[in-house]
């Protein structure tokens, strides 16, 4: 049963930490109490988009997968996490690096340069930082957008746009205003 207003991480602590300590889990016997306290904290953030019915599934994986000597201790991080992005990997949109990357200083200037939008269209289908070669093909992309953008925009103007290019104008202005969302926290996005 889920709290009303529990947050993802205290779900976290609940349905996973919580049952695994009662199960007798222990902290790794080579693991210092400052370290096993961090580990705690690492799968809190990482697993805070989990529902309490997949969190309670991963506790039990966790439970029968336990390690050590008397499989009494908490398994590897790592092991943890591939179990939990078997039950239900986070959303595209929540991964750390698009949120953490936007969110830096280049988010700003991806925006200011114009190329926001496939900047983190990028972010969400690769899933790691831009290599230069990969920013030339994002930049050139966000040329040809803005061309099409003022293309569309004429097009508009003179009420000669059609039904294709009013929902690919649509779309890609819920893609910009997502964007700008990550870099501008307080920006609102309509849905």
């Amino acid at each position: 049963m889920t709290e009303v207003g529990e947050t993802g991480q205290a779900r976290v602590r609940r349905h996973l930490l919580e049952r695994g300590d009662e199960a007798g889990l222990k902290r790794p016997a080579k693991m210092t109490v400052e370290t096993f306290g961090r580990w705690r904290d690492r799968l809190v953030a990482a697993l805070d988009h989990m529902t309490p019915d997949n969190l309670e599934t991963l506790a039990e994986l966790v439970i029968a997968n336990a390690a050590g000597r008397r499989h009494d201790e908490w398994p590897a991080e790592v092991l943890v996490r591939q179990f939990a992005k078997g039950l239900q990997p986070r959303p595209a949109g929540q991964g750390r690096i698009v949120t953490s990357w936007l969110a830096s200083v280049e988010g700003p200037a991806a925006e200011a340069g114009g190329y926001l939008v496939e900047l983190h269209q990028f972010l969400l289908a690769r899933g790691r930082p831009p290599s230069e070669i990969d920013m030339r093909t994002i930049r050139a992309e966000a040329a040809s957008n803005h061309r099409e953008v003022e293309r569309i925009t004429r097009r508009a103007d003179r009420g000669t746009a059609d039904e294709a290019d009013r929902v690919w104008l649509e779309a890609f202005r819920r893609a910009e205003a997502r964007a700008q969302a990550l870099v501008r926290p307080t920006a609102r996005v309509a849905e």
